[in-house]
């Protein structure tokens, strides 16, 4: 009953947060431009922080991979928010932001904006969250069909009337960037697909015993549940003995609601 109603304290709070940002932006009393400024400049100290945990890495993992007494890893760090799949998500988030952020600046802030943008994209790739890997890719690229549509450039006609002007070694090259774009999204899918399917490390074996915990929970109580924020205490509950590792969620939106 007490994480329960811990539970629920949150989930009001989200909700009375949610409703006050919302009633600002409507009457206009803060702009979409300062809240994604104020995101940008909290994103800072948060990718720092993120890079700044990788020092352990160099000083004391680095050397005893090149020993050949580790297996090689990159770090995996989790910054000020303590675990490195929330980070993803938040990176996700920041790097259309940042994207846009560059694309409307000049001189050197637009440089500076790139560099913010790099680091993001490193910082993001080191979290080895699949879910922020999509996340991003699905932003930057919703991000970019809205470009396109506020430059006129998703009518077929725009299309074939800039392609019957251009030259053949223009189309040539026309051609040559989409097909590179296509590739690096065929590389990127492969590569979270393989990582998902592969043996070992962080595959969807190490997920498996979550989601039956969770099935199991559901089985117990299906109509009324187990109640907000309990699910740790059921997978202890399911898995003490042996004792596996603790988890807070089902890894699953479905299955955890």
């Amino acid at each position: 009953a007490r994480r329960i109603l811990m539970g629920a304290w949150y989930v009001g709070a989200y909700l009375l947060l949610w409703l006050l940002l919302h009633d600002l932006l409507a009457n206009r009393l803060i702009t979409r431009r300062v809240l994604m400024n104020a995101l940008l400049l909290s994103g800072v100290l948060i990718v720092a922080f993120g890079y700044l945990q990788t020092r352990t890495w160099f000083t004391s993992r680095l050397p005893l991979m090149l020993n050949g007494a580790l297996d090689f890893s990159l770090p995996r760090p989790v910054s000020t928010l303590g675990n490195a799949n929330t980070l993803g998500a938040f990176l996700a988030v920041l790097l259309p932001l940042a994207l846009e952020a560059t694309r409307s600046s000049k001189g050197i802030g637009r440089g500076l904006l790139a560099l913010y943008v790099l680091l993001i994209g490193g910082l993001l790739g080191l979290t080895y969250s699949r879910g922020a890997w999509v996340g991003a890719a699905a932003g930057i690229g919703l991000y970019v069909v809205l470009l396109l549509w506020r430059a006129g450039w998703l009518a077929p006609k725009r299309w074939r009337a800039v392609w019957s002007t251009q030259n053949t070694l223009r189309r040539s090259l026309i051609v040559a960037v989409l097909l590179m774009v296509f590739g690096v999204a065929a590389l990127g899918s492969f590569l979270v697909a393989r990582s998902i399917l592969s043996p070992g490390g962080r595959s969807l074996d190490t997920r498996t015993w979550i989601y039956e915990t969770a099935w199991q929970t559901f089985r117990e109580q299906p109509l009324t549940g187990s109640g907000l924020f309990t699910f740790g205490t059921d997978l202890a509950r399911f898995n003490g003995n042996p004792p596996r590792e603790p988890h807070a969620h089902a890894h699953n939106l479905l299955l955890h609601v």
